[in-house]
């Protein structure tokens, strides 16, 4: 029972959210638009930033369900971690897109929120003040001309 949740678990990490939203919308294989990964960030260079935050919240929701599955069927300890490590290989490693996937820090922190959620979310909101402050500083700053 538990290899073939874990390999549930790699099949829900290979549903990779940023390829069929990108391929939905615009009809282009993201593996060959800018970066060539299959993640969020590229996702969100096509599609903008709501398509970044829908892909990054569905991609961290794959790895939440993911383990969610694995501890209902009655996983524990280090086949837990299995799961997590399943699910994220099954993003960076897709068998439907080649094993050419994304780069899977969605899917880990999906798999850390329901680990540690109490850990997960203030580290998380920390990282995405520093994240805003920086980006408005370097946005503020003035802009060096080349001479």
């Amino acid at each position: 029972m538990p290899l073939l949740t874990l390999a549930a678990c790699y099949l829900i990490g290979c549903l990779v959210s940023a390829w069929y939203l990108v391929r939905w919308r615009t009809g282009s294989d993201l593996r060959h638009l800018h970066s060539g990964t299959t993640g969020a960030r590229n996702a969100g260079r096509i599609l903008g930033p709501a398509g970044f935050i829908t892909v990054a919240l569905l991609d961290s929701l794959r790895g939440f369900l993911a383990m969610s599955l694995a501890h209902h069927a009655g996983l524990t300890n280090w086949w837990l971690t299995a799961a997590g490590l399943a699910v994220t290989a099954g993003h960076l490693w897709p068998i439907q897109l080649r094993f050419h996937g994304g780069k899977g820090l969605a899917v880990a922190s999906g798999v850390l929120l329901w680990s540690l959620p109490l850990r997960t979310l203030p580290a998380w909101s920390l990282a995405a003040s520093l994240l805003t402050l920086v980006l408005w500083s370097h946005l503020r700053s003035p802009r060096q001309r080349p001479s």
